[in-house]
């Protein structure tokens, strides 16, 4: 069986969740009024730059702080939530 914590594309997933989350987040903050779908295609261009820096973010930290413990799942979590929540951001003006 191969060792979650340790394992990259897990670790990826994660990432990819963070930034999901923050999506989710400001859905139930009611910030914004829009589906998923239409969120993404309103906001390309922010939320490609977002997973671009994600994932380099997730390539770094696997390539010099990860240490197979649960505290790396958590910091890649919150890594996504971050860059996510810097690079993604719109005003409910815009929707």
């Amino acid at each position: 069986m191969i060792h979650l914590l340790t394992n990259y594309y897990f670790l990826y997933f994660v990432s990819i969740s963070g930034m999901l989350s923050h999506f989710l987040v400001k859905e139930i903050k009611g910030e914004t009024l829009i589906e998923i779908t239409g969120y993404f295609e309103d906001h390309f261009r922010s939320t490609l730059v977002a997973f671009i820096v994600t994932s380099i973010g997730y390539l770094a930290y696997i390539s010099f702080l990860a240490e197979g413990t649960k505290g790396d799942v958590i910091a890649i979590f919150m890594l996504g939530y971050m860059f996510d929540s810097m690079l993604n951001k719109w005003s409910t003006k815009n929707v």
